[in-house]
């Protein structure tokens, strides 16, 4: 028996061996396409984190940053910690793309235009335009003649730009008083300039400039209980007195009624009706890429960063040019009278409130910590800072405002950006005229160091020149029209 089996397994021989080898060979594909499985679902999840941070889906695994939605340190971690090193290799170029998606999305913006409105935080605003400019080695515009404004009130002109100093180079920023018009100011901005502005409410910013431009002196009802109240009472009467008194009215009574509206390029007088007016809200929420609110300032701001692709560095501030002594709050009565008076006001701010929320709700639960960390690291950098409070008056105003001086025990690491942070609205413009002159020093160490080209193509010129208007030099305010 045992000679039958071992023939007939000699003879079966061929069969087995090939099976065997099938066996094998199934086995181990088993095997590959089990690991390869499990690879290629860590890979997976990996890009489930990538495709949250496209659609902003998970908080679990991403996170707003200062730089836009970026991986968290510690998904990477626990990413690496399920990967062998061989894995972790082919993670590189997946990590590299999403770093590229980011970047695709997420430029700084760098050329600006901001409309400012009086009395209404925008010297605050300023000052953190004027510092990102600064520290950029961006171009900003200054207006000509050393004044402090363009032309105001006025709407902007070309010819009042200190065109000396742009050099023949279209501008990165505007952001002193100038009333918008948004033909001008494209002539000197770079192509494609963001343009933003920031309202306040019209009844406590009605209030404040009344008192801040002194009008209820100019009017002679400084000595009565309240000259708020007293002037809407017969406004147009009191307006027609100073006409016949004065001939002429001082430029600040163009903010007795609907400042804002007017700053921003509209004379109240010229709107018959809230249909005309809704009609201008509707450009202008066409051409504004942001509307911040002033009693939503801190919201304001984390909205200005996200949208311009800033830092949280970048945006902080010290209140500047805040008035000192402040009325008594104006009671339900008066505060309708305002509104009545300032109709066209009421308006602006109401519609721009309700897209300014809009704009928030886009950006989900994670912009509520971003304003939270925005505060913290606010507030920490002021202690840091600790500036001496003194009392000033106002630019060409008899009005106590609060002002800053340097803490001289500021360490030498955050002094610079301490400095920057209290410059006025004023003292920058007088830094910048230094800064921007051909023959200042500051100018050769950047032609040294080439930041600066030696020999530029002067754009600014052949941009004006195509427009058909005269070559680019400085105007007297009384020729500007014959441009």
């Amino acid at each position: 028996m045992c000679e039958i089996g071992v023939r007939a397994f000699k003879k079966d021989r061929s069969i087995i061996k090939p099976f065997i080898i099938f066996m094998l060979v199934w086995i181990f594909s088993f095997v590959f396409i089990f690991l390869l499985m499990i690879k290629n679902d860590n890979v997976r999840r990996f890009l489930l984190v990538e495709d949250d941070i496209k659609n902003n889906r998970s908080l679990e695994h991403t996170k707003e940053n200062r730089d836009g939605y970026d991986i968290t340190e510690a998904t990477f971690i626990q990413l690496n910690k399920q990967f062998t090193i061989e894995n972790q290799q082919s993670i590189l170029p997946i990590k590299s793309k999403v770093a590229s998606i980011k970047e695709e999305r997420c430029v700084p913006e760098q050329n600006i235009v901001f409309l400012k409105t009086h009395k209404t935080g925008s010297s605050t605003v300023t000052n953190i335009l004027n510092r990102y400019a600064d520290l950029r080695e961006l171009l900003v515009v200054l207006p000509g003649m050393g004044d402090i404004r363009f032309l105001w009130p006025r709407k902007f002109h070309w010819s009042s730009v200190d065109l000396l100093r742009l050099d023949g180079q279209p501008a990165n920023m505007l952001v002193n008083h100038a009333r918008y018009d948004r033909q001008q100011m494209n002539m000197i901005m770079e192509d494609n300039s963001k343009y933003f502005t920031i309202l306040r409410n019209p009844v406590s910013q009605f209030e404040s400039s009344f008192y801040y431009f002194e009008f209820d002196s100019i009017l002679r009802l400084n000595h009565t209980k309240s000259a708020v109240e007293e002037f809407l009472t017969y406004p147009d009467e009191y307006l027609y007195n100073l006409t016949m008194r004065l001939n002429d009215l001082p430029d600040t009574m163009n903010l007795i009624q609907s400042g804002m509206f007017y700053d921003l390029g509209y004379n109240f007088m010229d709107v018959e009706n809230d249909e005309t007016i809704q009609k201008v809200l509707e450009k202008l929420e066409k051409e504004l890429s942001l509307v911040l609110i002033m009693e939503y300032f801190d919201e304001s701001l984390v909205l200005l960063k996200n949208t311009f692709c800033w830092e949280f560095d970048d945006i902080l501030y010290i209140k500047q040019n805040e008035r000192l002594k402040k009325k008594k709050m104006l009671n339900l009565e008066t505060s309708e009278k305002i509104k009545n008076w300032n109709r066209a006001d009421v308006m602006l701010y109401q519609h721009f409130n309700k897209t300014f929320w809009k704009k928030l709700e886009k950006y989900g639960e994670q912009f509520w910590f971003d304003v939270k960390e925005f505060k913290r690291r606010n507030k920490e950098f002021k202690a840091t800072c600790s500036p001496q409070k003194i009392t000033t008056k106002g630019y060409k105003i008899n009005v106590d405002v609060n002002s800053f001086v340097m803490n001289t025990k500021v360490d030498k690491f955050n002094r610079y950006l301490c400095e920057k942070l209290l410059m006025s609205e004023v003292d920058y413009l007088t830094y910048f005229r230094k800064k921007f002159q051909n023959n200042f020093g500051y100018q050769r160490i950047l032609l040294a160091e080439g930041v600066k080209p030696l020999h530029q193509e002067k754009r600014l010129q052949k941009r004006l020149k195509k427009m058909h208007v005269k070559s680019p030099k400085f105007f007297m305010p009384g020729e500007i029209r014959k441009s």
